[in-house]
């Protein structure tokens, strides 16, 4: 089976963001909910090498090139911890995605936005939809309103010993989301496929 007939059998159809912003109390200020198809081409190289036990060739973070042996590509790891890069990140630029895009091109940084471990829920079924839930919490401590116009999903795969942060997934938000200094972003990612 080549490549290409692997992939269009594979019909990731959307992804779909939420987020919710709250105050020092807990209350609800603003609410964001959309939905995209963009997923990289990181995304789509790494998936046909699990799926078919061949090597892939992905896009790390910085624009280098690395392959990746089945294995490799086998030990995928999104899970982020609080700090860590690995999972869903921010950042301010508000240029369309493309399908090579590598990194965020302006991510916030930990004193601007400190994150919080990386959370999952299982996969389910509703209504002929399969998904499961990622989850992110971060707190504006800028000390200033914070704008947030891209969000990417980061992974972490090594190459022999060497650890590399690959982009799986950038949205660009039209006009923005801003998060209140002091204020408290939980990002849900909700990856679902329709049969």
């Amino acid at each position: 089976m080549s490549k290409n007939d692997v992939l269009k059998h594979i019909m990731v159809t959307e992804v779909e963001h939420e987020a919710i912003v709250t105050d020092k109390k807990g209350r609800v200020i603003n609410v964001l909910r959309f939905r995209a198809r963009s997923w990289l081409y990181n995304f789509i190289a790494w998936l046909y090498g699990v799926l078919t036990n061949n090597s892939a060739d992905l896009r790390v973070s910085g624009g280098s090139y690395v392959t990746f042996t089945p294995d490799e590509l086998k030990n995928i790891y999104l899970m982020g911890g609080a700090g860590e890069v690995y999972g869903i990140m921010w950042g301010a630029d508000s240029s369309s995605p493309t399908p090579t895009d590598y990194d965020l091109v302006s991510p916030y940084t930990e004193s601007e936005l400190a994150k919080h471990a990386m959370t999952a829920a299982e996969p389910a079924v509703e209504e002929g939809t399969s998904y499961f839930t990622l989850e992110r919490k971060t707190d504006n401590v800028a000390g200033r309103d914070i704008v947030i116009y891209e969000v990417g999903l980061y992974a972490r795969l090594y190459s022999y010993t060497t650890e590399y942060a690959v982009l799986l997934l950038r949205d660009v938000i039209s006009g923005g989301f801003t998060v209140p200094a002091d204020a408290t972003l939980t990002w849900r990612i909700k990856p679902k496929v329709t049969t």
